[in-house]
């Protein structure tokens, strides 16, 4: 057992090593930062596996970390408000919803949580048993809330998704809810497995299949891209302007519409006026049938597409 055990952790290594290099060139090539964050993440489950593979198999750590407990809690703590903040940060560029005042302030309640909780842990003073209970309720909110904006934003707005990234932020969600029974098990049933969260290690897991899935419709992207390089893309862009009616200025403001730029930096670029610059990007959504900024790139890319399919090399 013990021997599997230690190939188990060296594979985790390796994988979560590969997704968070993989994203991390992805960032590097798109400058997006939804890669930026699924890097990160994975950089969070490489550390939080090498520090418990470190406790499992050294035996000097266990002594160590029984003279100097707080050590082991800092550690547990950072690691969960990292991929919580991770979790989060990944959610807002999928869905184009960024977390409020609100929900940072909440994420900050919540850190002041876990710190009381630590505190209490470590006091020595009796702790009732019915902390067992607001731990509970405490630990599950971050994902309760999760499960909530994942549903919610992709009901509302399902035509901005594609059939994979929809599935993926389902099944995300899915992964939610069932963590949060995770949770009710083990803090129930398994109170001596509390310093390796169980959950913890499920979710990452779900997450590499998750992530691999990703990286594969990425992959296939990038190949339907590079199919479509025969064409010069300012010719595409002239055929895309032509069946969209749009204007040499439209087009112009499209480009900078798919690169991300807000108005301020269209103004800038286009040197033209801020109120020239709303009744543009109005006309370009209104022909282009779009509602959001993000779906320019989608928008052109989709044409891409499907011209290439009508008229193959």
């Amino acid at each position: 057992m013990e021997y599997f055990l230690y190939f188990y952790n060296i594979v985790l290594v390796l994988v979560y090593g590969l997704l968070m290099s993989l994203y991390f060139q992805l960032f590097l090539q798109g400058k997006k930062r939804l890669y930026l964050w699924t890097a990160l993440l994975f950089f969070v489950y490489l550390a939080d596996e090498i520090y418990y593979s470190s406790l499992e198999f050294l035996d000097t750590l266990p002594a160590f970390y029984q003279e100097y407990p707080s050590i082991k809690y800092v550690v547990y703590f950072a690691v969960g408000i990292s991929m919580l903040i991770c979790y989060r940060m990944i959610l807002a560029y999928i869905l184009s919803i960024l977390p409020e005042k609100k929900e940072w302030g909440f994420l900050a309640f919540y850190s002041l949580y876990r710190l009381a909780a630590i505190s209490l842990d470590l006091a020595p003073v009796s702790v009732p048993s019915w902390r067992l209970g607001v731990y509970l309720v405490f630990d599950l909110l971050p994902y309760v809330w999760f499960t909530i904006l994942s549903f919610r934003h992709t009901a509302r707005h399902d035509s901005r998704f594609s059939a994979v990234t929809y599935k993926i932020i389902r099944a995300a969600s899915a992964l939610w809810l069932f963590l949060c029974c995770c949770c009710v098990y083990q803090i129930y049933f398994l109170p001596e497995l509390a310093d390796r969260e169980i959950c913890a290690e499920i979710i990452s897991v779900i997450s590499v299949i998750l992530a691999v899935r990703h990286l594969v419709y990425v992959s296939k992207n990038q190949k339907s891209a590079g199919a479509q390089s025969g064409f010069a893309e300012a010719d595409l862009e002239t055929l895309f302007a032509k069946q969209y009616k749009l204007t040499p200025r439209e087009m112009e403001i499209f480009r900078y519409l798919m690169e991300g730029a807000d108005n301020a930096e269209i103004c800038e670029k286009a040197v033209i006026s801020q109120s020239t610059t709303k009744t543009h990007i109005y006309n370009i959504f209104r022909k282009v049938d779009i509602k959001r900024r993000s779906q320019a790139a989608g928008k052109f890319l989709e044409f891409c597409r499907e011209y290439t399919q009508g008229h193959p090399l």
